[in-house]
């Protein structure tokens, strides 16, 4: 019963979980040519003139923080997606629990769903990141940042990389969204899957506001501080900002719709309605919008944090803050 429960699912929602192959492939290969370059960028076997030049553009530490990034931003993102695709077949799950099927046989389907959206996307994205770091570390050699002597060859580490982030993401994820509805008694489920859920869960809340007043304590702790010590935790209040974006989704985005809705609704009766659809279920629309905000989120503050760095040191290409950039 299971594979057919996840055949039949993925059938019902593809564009729901193409959204997140979606999410999956865009990281695989992110992460992939971030692997691929680090690992190129080794000075093994180099000789001195080349690590040299290696250790003064810093291309492996820029490939490093590009790695971690990249990593951090897979897991809010490919983790939102796969949480949404698996809200949103919430009416299902109820109907095979009212029909005799155990919590396990519908978490063991999704878990199957995740598996089949994730690990394909994966896949290619690790082939396309490997294309993608050949053709970056050539651009490079060009501009002088790398020296002729660094010789490009596909990392094979990038493989087992690329499938832990989006397997080891996106399973958990679904789990998780399936692990309520799964245990909850068929006749329940069904009627809440009717009306839809408004209200967050007893953890969800008190986790969310926790990490955004944990971001601006660590935001007037550091402003305090050094700017050599701002910079480094700089990236710490920006993970605390995206959890609690992320964990207080449904509670942003129903009052920010109602905030542009004015706006918005002189676009004609097309937006007033799409508006209105955000406004009545902004618990499914959260997760839609908020691996857009954490995207722009991660480059709005990365940005800043560069241009300081110029500003303040009068080059662009100062090692350490550009690192952080």
């Amino acid at each position: 019963m299971t594979p057919g429960l996840a055949r039949a699912a993925l059938r019902a929602h593809r564009p729901a979980f193409a959204g997140t192959a979606v999410a999956a492939l865009f990281a695989s290969t992110v992460v992939s040519a971030a692997t691929s370059v680090l690992v190129a960028t080794s000075t093994d076997g180099l000789p001195a003139r080349a690590r040299a030049q290696l250790a003064e553009s810093e291309v492996g530490g820029m490939a490093a923080v590009l790695l971690i990034g990249s990593i951090y931003m897979s897991i809010f993102v490919i983790a939102s997606t796969m949480g949404m695709a698996v809200a949103q077949q919430c009416r299902e799950p109820a109907m095979v629990r009212a029909i005799g099927a155990r919590p396990r046989q519908v978490r063991r389907a999704v878990a199957g769903q995740a598996l089949a959206a994730s690990v394909p996307a994966a896949l290619l994205g690790c082939l396309l990141g490997g294309f993608l770091a050949r053709v970056w570390c050539a651009g490079m050699k060009e501009h002088g940042l790398l020296p002729r002597e660094v010789v490009f060859h596909p990392a094979w580490l990038a493989l087992p990389v690329c499938l832990g982030v989006a397997v080891v993401t996106s399973t958990p994820a679904a789990l998780l969204s399936s692990l309520r509805f799964s245990l909850l008694r068929p006749a329940r489920a069904l009627a809440e899957a009717a009306a839809g859920r408004r209200h967050l869960g007893l953890l969800r809340a008190p986790l969310g506001l926790t990490a955004l007043a944990g971001a601006c304590a660590l935001s007037v702790l550091l402003s305090h501080q050094p700017a050599e010590k701002a910079a480094q935790g700089a990236f710490l209040v920006l993970i605390l900002c995206c959890a609690g974006v992320g964990l207080l989704g449904p509670r942003i985005v129903g009052p920010a719709a109602r905030l542009v809705s004015p706006f918005v609704g002189r676009l004609g009766p097309s937006a007033r309605l799409a508006m209105l659809n955000v406004r009545s279920q902004p618990r499914r629309f959260s997760a839609a919008v908020v691996p857009l905000v954490l995207v722009v989120g991660f480059g709005l503050t990365k940005i800043p944090l560069h241009t300081t760095a110029e500003h303040r040191t009068g080059s662009a290409g100062s090692p350490g803050e550009v690192r952080l950039a």
